[in-house]
């Protein structure tokens, strides 16, 4: 069975599924059930026949028999954190405060106030993400991300929602004194002589059905603004969101709307140096009869805004285990930067939902990040040959020998890009064409062509997966050639994809 979490293949391997329990011992972990001998201590006191006493007593232990409900926790505030710094975070959901708190890899404090807790971020913490639960005797909440980033967070101050209130960010300088801007806009300016900052992380919230959030960011002329939006896609907001970058008098010279899964993602590189704005709205995820812009309580963002590097993904999206740093694909990123690759702490590691030949059970998920950069790409470690992007014009290149994975990019408009293996007759392979589980935005499909340039076999429509596979057997000896392309025929710089070959005898 397939499980799916926050819109990703990833599941954490140490949080237990919620359970409901009446009984819990201080020394016990969150959702576990009482071991064999609490129950054998209470069925040897019982005074009915041992039988019955057992079995009223596995039905008292029965997930949802409790009178008193588990703890719930359906939003954290903000939903995530700055290494080496101290958060205040608001918990919403039902329980009964204080409440005990399970989030390997980070301090966290229940303070004194019902919902509100103190979360500390080590400076050095290998991972991208935490997860936060809350547990009593009754019960445990599910888990929910709590996001890490490098860059300076604030928080969303309203009103925003027009031009002139547009939110500075933060870190800005003194500028020189300057007039109205066009049409007597001042978004530019954060107070009188000054202007706004050029990065940080905004923690916002759709809060409202017409909600518009508006941010001031100053931007020099050909350097790069990226703005990343974390929503639905990595936090399970049920938000369809859309990000602008507009002028200060409203003209829209940017916008995205799909970048990583429905979450928008976009660069903007101007000719003019001053203030734009970055604003975002949205959509129901799940989509109704409404035309307005739509907001909740639940719709819960965190938007990355930098002319800074930021790092999108990696050039290779897998790499062999013991790989020590990979080139990077991003924004404002010297060529040939290379990045560690990082494997989460055990405790803190997460495992895919479905292992195969493509994906073997040694098989394991770390991460790419830099202190001085924004933005991380997850990366697989695989116990076989990896290879990096292939880029348009490079041709079929060598051909190679299964099992390998091969990292593709479709950045010209109409794409196929062209891999050779060398395949054996009368065995059979194990194909797969991944990007979702990556956070990339392409729908890859694959076609075989044969030596004799015939088309041997073609994937199937994913439907509205992001991710196909095809098992193929060839008739003859020799180099096949495995053409990618997008279903859609999107392209773009980013959209990467790995092709991954492996012989199905082992």
């Amino acid at each position: 069975m397939r499980h799916e979490a926050f819109n990703s293949d990833l599941i954490r391997d140490q949080h237990p599924v919620t359970t409901t329990v009446s009984v819990a011992r201080e020394d016990e972990s969150p959702g576990q059930c009482p071991g064999a001998s609490v129950i054998a201590r209470v069925a040897s006191r019982c005074p009915l026949p041992p039988t019955l006493c057992l079995a009223l007593l596995v039905l008292s232990l029965w997930p949802g028999r409790s009178d008193a409900a588990a703890p719930t926790l359906t939003r954290l505030f903000p939903a995530g954190g700055q290494r080496g710094t101290t958060v205040k975070v608001e918990c919403t959901g039902k329980f009964k405060w204080p409440v005990k708190i399970w989030a390997p890899g980070v301090k966290v404090v229940a303070l004194k106030d019902s919902g509100q807790i103190q979360v500390t971020i080590p400076a050095n913490l290998a991972a991208d993400r935490v997860w936060i639960r809350l547990y009593d005797a009754e019960g445990a909440s599910p888990a929910l991300p709590f996001l890490l980033s490098n860059l300076a967070e604030f928080r969303e101050k309203e009103p925003n929602n027009r031009l002139g209130k547009a939110q500075p960010l933060p870190g800005g300088k003194q500028a020189p004194t300057q007039g109205a801007t066009k049409g007597g806009d001042a978004a530019g300016k954060s107070k009188k002589g000054s202007r706004p900052g050029s990065h940080g992380v905004a923690n916002g919230i759709l809060q409202s059905s017409g909600d518009v959030d508006g941010y001031a960011v100053y931007v020099k002329a050909g350097s790069t603004l990226v703005a990343d939006m974390a929503a639905n896609t990595r936090l399970n907001s049920p938000v369809d969101s859309v990000l602008q970058v507009v002028t200060p008098d409203g003209f829209v010279v940017a916008e995205n709307h799909d970048g990583v899964g429905i979450d928008p993602r976009l660069a903007f590189t101007p000719k003019k140096t001053g203030t734009y704005l970055v604003r975002v709205f949205g959509f129901p995820s799940k989509p109704n009869s409404s035309i307005t812009y739509s907001g909740a309580a639940t719709y819960v963002y965190r938007l990355t805004i930098t002319t800074g590097p930021f790092i999108a993904n990696a050039a290779r999206v897998s790499v062999a285990a013991g790989t020590k740093s990979v080139p990077i694909f991003g924004w404002n990123i010297p060529e040939k930067t290379e990045v560690p690759v990082r494997v989460e702490a055990e405790s803190l590691r997460e495992v895919e939902s479905v292992f195969s030949k493509q994906i073997p059970a040694s098989s394991e998920i770390g991460f790419v990040q830099g202190r001085e950069f924004a933005g991380r790409a997850r990366i697989r470690t695989v116990p076989f040959k990896t290879v990096g992007v292939t880029r348009p014009g490079d041709g079929p290149g060598v051909a190679l020998a299964p099992p390998v994975a091969v990292t593709g990019c479709l950045d010209t408009h109409n794409q196929v890009t062209r891999h050779v293996f060398q395949l054996k007759k009368g065995t059979a392979y194990s194909l797969s064409a991944e990007a979702s589980t990556f956070e990339l935005p392409v729908v890859p499909m694959m076609r075989i062509m044969a030596p004799d340039g015939s088309r041997a076999a073609q994937s199937s429509d994913p439907g509205t997966g992001k991710e196909t596979h095809l098992r193929f057997s060839p008739k003859v000896d020799g180099p096949h050639e495995v053409q990618v392309f997008d279903r859609y025929r999107h392209h773009g710089p980013g959209h990467f994809y790995q092709v991954t070959i492996v012989p199905e005898e082992t």
